[in-house]
């Protein structure tokens, strides 16, 4: 699946996170928000359901808000490390109707260190 959308902490951290993954992903819109600079779980799940416009889209932030988004969003216990991406999936037809337990993790990508 093709990513459309990033949107990036921006911190320096997320940043260089997401010149990891640039590559992969070089057609997709980037956006960086202050926003979402150490953002908890209600502020990442508020910024996902007026920002996300496009059916793929990624975030890059910091936890432990992204693993309590994780965890609200598919019910699933997750504590995600530095770099960690974990994909998942909705049955939806807009972000909007995105909400707790409505996601299914799909799979978890961990870098080799």
């Amino acid at each position: 699946p093709v990513i459309s959308e990033i949107h990036v902490s921006s911190a320096q951290r997320t940043k260089e996170t997401y010149e990891l993954v640039k590559s992969a992903v070089s057609n997709a819109s980037v956006t960086f928000s202050e926003s979402l600079y150490l953002a908890g779980m209600n502020e990442l799940f508020q910024y996902i359901t007026r920002h996300f416009k496009a059916d793929r889209c990624m975030l890059v932030g910091h936890n432990f808000g992204i693993s309590d988004l994780a965890y609200y969003l598919t019910e699933k216990d997750l504590e995600l490390r530095t770099g960690e991406l974990v994909e998942i999936h909705f049955s939806v037809d807009s972000w909007q109707e995105i909400s707790k337990g409505t996601g299914t993790i799909v799979a978890i990508y961990r870098p080799e260190v």
